[in-house]
C-alpha cells in the first residue's frame, strides 16, 4: 500500500498537531514534516518526497503564499488553512485541492480526505491504465492460431 508523505506547515502549534494527530487514524498519510517556518516549508516540500502539504494562511504573507502555491501545486498537492473563507476563491484560483477553516470539524476533515486520497489514486493509476490500453492494442486475439515456421540449417520444422 503507498503511503503518501504529508507536510504540516502552521503557526499555531496546536492547529499543526490536531492535524497530525488526525491524519494517524489514515494509515495512507504519513506526516513527515512539522513546521512552523516559512522557510522550511519550500525546502522540504522541493525534496521530492512529499505527497501532501497542509499550509496555513498566517504563516506567509499574501504575495508569498501565491508564490509557493503556485510553485508546489503542479507536484504536490496543497490543502489551505485559514480561519476566514475570503481567501479560499484565490487558493483555488492557484491550484490547491481544498480548503479547511479553522475550527474545523472531524467530519470535514474526513471530506479532505477523501477528496485528497481521490486525486492521488487518480495520478498513481493513470499511468497504469495507459499502459494496459497500449498492451491490448497489441494482443492478438485468441481465434489467431498461424502456424509459426522456424527454419534451422535448411531444414523447416
Amino acid at each position: 500500500m503507498n503511503k503518501y508523505n504529508v507536510v504540516i506547515a502552521s503557526a499555531n502549534q496546536k492547529v499543526r498537531l490536531n492535524i497530525k494527530q488526525l491524519l494517524e487514524f489514515h494509515f495512507d498519510f504519513e506526516t513527515v514534516a512539522l513546521t512552523c517556518n516559512k522557510e522550511d516549508v519550500l525546502g522540504v516540500c522541493l525534496s521530492g518526497e512529499v505527497d501532501v502539504l497542509f499550509i496555513d494562511s498566517n504563516l506567509l504573507s499574501d504575495e508569498e503564499q501565491n508564490h509557493v502555491i503556485e510553485k508546489l501545486s503542479s507536484n504536490i498537492r496543497i490543502v489551505y488553512l485559514s480561519e476566514n473563507s475570503i481567501q479560499a476563491a484565490n487558493a483555488f484560483d492557484l491550484g490547491v485541492i481544498d480548503y479547511l477553516i479553522s475550527p474545523f470539524c472531524s467530519e470535514r476533515f474526513q471530506k479532505c480526505i477523501r477528496k485528497l486520497l481521490r486525486e492521488l489514486n487518480r495520478v498513481v493509476e493513470a499511468p497504469m491504465a495507459h499502459i494496459q490500453n497500449l498492451l491490448k492494442q497489441f494482443q492478438l486475439p485468441n481465434n489467431a492460431r498461424e502456424p509459426i515456421v522456424v527454419k534451422d540449417t535448411g531444414k523447416i520444422r
